[in-house]
């Protein structure tokens, strides 16, 4: 890593320095309810029971939990007993307002967050079995499906996803569209408008892509209306229209639900916060918003904290609470937080304190490249392992795949066992648009590879359907004559359904593929980007596959392709390391479900959002990492349905700054800041977001 006098050169302050002296939070011993609550008190039974079973609340969670009526906006931030308060509050109505459990709606966004707090009001004194089931909790979808069946939808839900892509996928080739778009583009633009109360006959094009977009649209919305099937954007669609436009249903809900307790209000998308105040009513209902606008990261899902910044606004006489105390993290990993996330504007202001004293503090390193910062992070984990620190204390959280590439490699090398977590798709050497490039090096080095065929088919100009179709008839065929076989025969096949260039081109490419095995594997990828092939061009041409993914992630990924090319002299040395890679994420993928497993956590900031880990180490904090270059762009992008009043840029800028507040607050005890002097062949300055930080 480069030295600290190096770094002076280049314009940078040694951010270590200031690491040693950063400000930290303020450490307190708050009261709780003990000496909070006297026995006289009406509720003090209550409290004394919730201490009993180990529940002490402090001032502001007292106020939070006694603070039933009307309007309530309860700002929490990150490990402030959140989920706490709103179960103990929970119990607070049951046992001391005596207020009938069907009457209460409690309402959060994952299943499980849902079935942990059934199962810990369960478990609250004084409340019976019967009790806890009468209570209406669960998911926004599985509540407002609950209400659309009470009242006669039979619409069969499409909880296949897999399932939808071939329907997608089907509309496409009927409507002479086959392989124009990924179908989980398609489903994530269309999950985005349904979000925004924005439907199929709503769109206007701009554009043919556009165009070509909403009659997939169109069509896969009149499949389902045919088939009688709903997918889950429909299950909210369905529920807001049903409120909205039946008088008489919105008011049974609304004298049902005398309380709604609706939890991370700041992910609530529009349609989700316009059909709690539909259930809520427009007086001064007994709606509680809890939530936390500095943790909003979802806006590629809608999610916006103006819902939460304006709640005041709606209803004049809400009633504000912060819960301000951090009981998760030491007091010098709170005192970053806090410094990182001062600096947003669109916030409920508030500087958490913590309970947590520690001489340690929050380590800064500048590695050379992602390469080194790997090396490096591997290197401390395995040193923090043999200190005796369990690896599935441990986490690795990043902005983007494609920023998890070099440390899964070097954890493979290593031999250490990690978990990825997310879809498995999001392991980075299956990525569809990293392992067409692959395909082509797999196909040179067997040209009969079928697999390898079929995925390298879109950059060759050849329909995927009918090159699985060639490949069927040669196996019905059932002979082989020479090594190039299969893709000589499907070439020639397929050729006369080509316009002549792409036919003469598809020669040229022949002659490439069969050439690459003969290269250094980066000298390999470098050819197909940007030699006849040519897969940059052909990934900026082709706006259909980068729909709703920014170009520039798409390049990183690339870019990282590239870069992970560089230790391997042959192209069979480095597909076999790629394919080990992969293998190695399959078996790790398998131990997901195993909580005890000791592995260490791989997770992109968004998916580690309401985990903790002893340790954490956030690398990639870099200019146009984090922030993302898309994030700066934020004007320019079609995919973004967006508030007109509020700048989309700054928008986009203060949703990054709260992704690395976010992952920097995951940390307990141990946090490693990385920011490395050069990211995918460029160099890259420390994320303006640490330097803001230590007013730089």
């Amino acid at each position: 890593m480069k030295c600290e006098a190096e770094t002076k050169k280049r314009g940078f302050s040694p951010l270590s320095d200031w690491f040693k002296v950063q400000p930290r939070a303020i450490v307190d011993s708050p009261k709780t309810t003990e000496q909070l609550v006297a026995n006289h008190e009406h509720d003090a039974f209550y409290f004394r029971e919730l201490e009993r079973s180990g529940i002490y609340l402090n001032v502001n969670q007292l106020k939070a939990v006694r603070t039933t009526k009307g309007p309530v906006q309860i700002n929490a931030g990150a490990g402030s007993g959140k989920t706490t308060v709103i179960i103990s509050r929970t119990g607070y109505l049951l046992s001391v307002e005596k207020v009938e459990p069907s009457s209460i709606l409690l309402v959060t966004f994952t299943k499980k967050a849902s079935d942990e707090m059934k199962e810990r009001i369960g478990n609250l004194p004084g409340i019976t079995e019967q009790m806890k089931a009468s209570v209406c909790s669960g998911t926004f979808h599985s509540i407002f499906l609950r209400m659309l069946r009470e009242n006669g939808c039979a619409l069969e839900v499409l909880s296949s996803e897999k399932f939808r892509h071939v329907i997608i996928k089907r509309k496409m080739r009927e409507i002479g569209l086959q392989d124009a778009f990924e179908p989980e583009t398609v489903l994530a633009m269309i999950s985005n408008y349904k979000n925004n109360m924005i439907e199929a006959e709503d769109l206007k094009p701009k554009s043919q892509i556009e165009e070509e977009f909403k009659r997939v649209f169109l069509a896969y919305e009149e499949w389902k209306w045919k088939e009688k099937k709903m997918d889950f954007d429909d299950i909210l669609l369905h529920c807001y229209r049903m409120l909205r436009d039946k008088a008489e249903i919105r008011k049974h809900y609304q004298e049902r639900f005398k309380y709604i307790i609706c939890d991370e209000a700041q992910d609530t998308c529009p349609i989700q916060f316009q059909i709690i105040k539909l259930i809520a009513g427009e007086s001064s209902p007994n709606l509680c918003l809890t939530g936390d606008v500095d943790q909003c990261l979802y806006g590629f899902r809608s999610a916006e904290p103006e819902f939460m910044l304006s709640f005041p606004e709606m209803y004049p006489d809400t009633q504000e609470i912060t819960l301000d105390i951090n009981y998760r993290s030491t007091d010098s990993v709170v005192g970053i937080g806090n410094d990182v996330i001062r600096n947003n504007k669109k916030r409920l202001k508030k500087t958490l304190k913590s309970v947590h004293s520690s001489d340690e503090v929050p380590s800064f390193v500048r590695p050379r490249d992602e390469e080194e910062e790997a090396d490096f992070i591997v290197k401390e984990i395995k040193k923090n392992f043999k200190k005796g620190k369990k690896l599935k204390n441990m986490a690795i959280l990043f902005r983007t795949h494609s920023s998890s590439r070099a440390v899964v490699d070097e954890l493979v090398r290593q031999d250490l066992p990690f978990v990825l977590h997310g879809h498995k798709n999001n392991s980075f050497y299956v990525n569809s648009f990293v392992k067409p490039m692959l395909d082509l090096l797999r196909l040179s080095l067997n040209p009969n590879n079928e697999d390898a065929l079929i995925g390298a088919s879109p950059l060759l100009y050849l329909r995927k359907d009918a090159v699985m179709a060639e490949l069927a008839a040669i196996k019905r065929a059932s002979f082989l004559v020479g090594n190039e076989y299969k893709m000589t025969t499907v070439f020639e096949k397929l050729k006369h359904q080509l316009k002549p260039f792409h036919q003469r081109q598809l020669v040229a490419h022949k002659a490439t593929i069969m050439a690459l095995k003969m290269m250094e594997p980066v000298k390999a990828i470098e050819i197909i980007r940007g030699g006849s092939i040519n897969y940059d061009k052909y990934l900026e041409m082709d706006d259909r596959r980068t729909l709703s993914l920014h170009k520039e992630m798409v390049k990183e990924m690339i870019d990282s392709l590239q870069n992970s090319a560089k230790r391997f002299s042959s192209v069979k040395d480095y597909i076999q390391f790629v394919d080990r890679v992969i293998e190695k994420n399959q078996q790790m993928d398998e131990m997901k479900s195993n909580p005890n497993v000791d592995a260490v956590h791989l997770m992109t900031i968004h998916a580690s959002k309401g985990l903790e880990f002893e340790t954490v180490y956030a690398i990639g904090v870099v200019e146009d990492v984090l922030p993302h270059s898309s994030a700066k762009k934020a004007d320019e992008q079609n995919d973004r349905i967006r508030n007109e009043n509020i700048d989309a840029v700054e928008m986009a800028m203060e949703e990054e700054r709260r992704i690395l507040y976010v992952g920097l607050t995951r940390a307990r005890q141990s946090l490693y800041i990385s920011s490395p002097e050069i990211y995918n062949q460029k160099e890259r300055e420390i994320s303006r977001f640490l330097l803001d930080a230590f007013r730089i």
